[in-house]
């Protein structure tokens, strides 16, 4: 018996040290496998490992009787924690289906095997390698629950500020916002685009894009086709409209819009609705159809204003022809006597008899008459400057002679005012020049 008692215990040692190396050698598998990144095979091996060493354990300690049942029942959540669900699920079934085969084993007198005593020292080994097997998952797992439901608080909370900030900015947005689901009925208005269109945001809500409420149509009261409507643009084109006229008249009061609208897709990139912004352009009509009259009118004003001005430029002209006229009859009566004084003064200065002071104021005479005779030609000539038909009669002239017959003819006023005139002639000055004489001793004449 003690020899029995001896072989048993050297059988159980050597046993149990080749378990141990195996159960060492699947953690130093698993350990390598983790460290180059191959979670799933460090995991299977793990678990596999630790189930097969697990049933020698139990086969060679008394089978269904052994205390290491209770790895099968640690192993499932070590598998749903390192693995997943479905993991988690097959390796349940392999733990049971070992069981019920050591069942049949038992129940066909192979067994029970006592390898390994049930001493209380090993039943308590057992019980704590089953129980921190199986808490340590289910530590982490509840760690994890933790986190995520404090995340998940705080996502939530993000959320709940987002669609603060998103409604707020919704409500408060000055352009009129509408969605409409896939099906054609608005899904939501934010308070500006249901004033816009004359109606509430839960009224809104009751109706779709082509209600008859809406007796939609264009700017200039014509009815517009159901598939004019920015809706079914959208939906068949699938590319955003912009400014797109339309007139409804929900409560009788006829209403002007731009509707801008781009399309609403889903993950598979599907259709999904519409999304529009709603703009009241009625007054901006009213005041570009205000400015088009005015400028109708201001055109109108311009053309009268131009043909008032033609008629008045037509009268200066007749005006100016007639002034023409006067001066060519008035220089033609002036005429007439003037050569009877010039030919008068030209007989007395040729007969003779008369004595020195006669003989200068008979020619005082005919100088002045001659050119009150250019001054009458002069104002022709002013009359063909207005006329653009003017003509310079080049000559040669004498400036002594021209200066000595000016001073002659204003010589008479000057000494009538008390008045010395005099002029000097340089020596090196020049005599002969190229011009009009008679223009240029007008101006002398009207200079002095």
């Amino acid at each position: 018996r003690c020899l029995s008692d001896w072989s048993s215990d050297v059988c159980s040692s050597d046993l149990g040290m080749a378990l141990g190396v195996g159960w060492a050698l699947t953690a130093a598998i698993s350990l390598s496998l983790l460290k180059r990144g191959s979670l799933r095979t460090s995991a299977i091996v793990y678990v596999g490992g630790t189930w097969l060493i697990s049933s020698t354990l139990i086969v060679l300690s008394g089978g269904l009787h052994s205390p290491f049942l209770l790895m099968y029942a640690a192993l499932p959540i070590s598998s749903a924690w390192l693995l997943g669900y479905r993991a988690a699920w097959l390796t349940a079934g392999g733990c049971m289906a070992s069981a019920l085969v050591l069942g049949f084993m038992e129940g066909a007198g192979m067994g029970p095997y006592l390898y390994f005593p049930g001493r209380p020292l090993v039943a308590w080994t057992v019980v704590c390698n089953a129980i921190l097997i199986a808490s340590v998952p289910v530590a982490s797992v509840m760690k994890i629950l933790q986190d995520a439901l404090v995340q998940s608080k705080l996502d939530q909370e993000a959320l709940r500020r987002e669609r603060d900030v998103m409604r707020r900015v919704m409500e408060t947005s000055p352009a009129g916002i509408l969605a409409v689901g896939c099906d054609g009925t608005i899904a939501f208005a934010n308070s500006q685009g249901a004033r816009v269109l004359g109606t509430t945001p839960e009224e809104i809500r009751l109706r779709s894009f082509d209600s008859a409420e809406w007796k939609i149509t264009g700017y200039d009261g014509q009815p517009l086709s159901r598939d004019q409507l920015p809706f079914l643009q959208v939906r068949s084109r699938r590319e955003t409209i912009y400014g797109m006229p339309l007139a409804v008249q929900p409560g009788g009061q006829r209403i002007l819009l731009s509707v801008n609208a781009a399309p609403l897709e889903d993950a598979a990139g599907e259709f999904d609705g519409m999304v529009a912004t709603v703009e009241d352009v009625t007054q901006r009509k009213r005041a570009e159809e205000e400015l088009f009259r005015l400028q109708e009118n201001l055109v109108e004003l311009v053309e009268q204003r131009t043909m008032e001005l033609v008629g008045a430029l037509e009268q200066a002209q007749t005006a100016n022809r007639a002034k023409t006229v006067f001066l060519a009859n008035m220089s033609h009566e002036l005429r007439t006597p003037l050569n009877a004084i010039l030919g008068f003064s030209h007989l007395m200065l040729r007969e003779g008899g008369l004595s020195a002071k006669q003989a200068e104021a008979w020619d005082i005479v005919n100088r002045s008459g001659s050119l009150l005779l250019a001054l009458i030609d002069n104002i022709l000539d002013m009359a063909r400057l207005e006329a653009d038909h003017t003509e310079l009669e080049m000559a040669t002239v004498d400036l002594a002679a021209l200066v000595s017959d000016v001073m002659k003819i204003v010589s008479i006023p000057a000494r009538e005012k008390h008045l010395d005139l005099s002029s000097v002639w340089s020596g090196d000055a020049v005599r002969l020049i190229r011009g009009d004489g008679q223009k240029l001793c007008q101006i002398l004449v009207n200079l002095i």
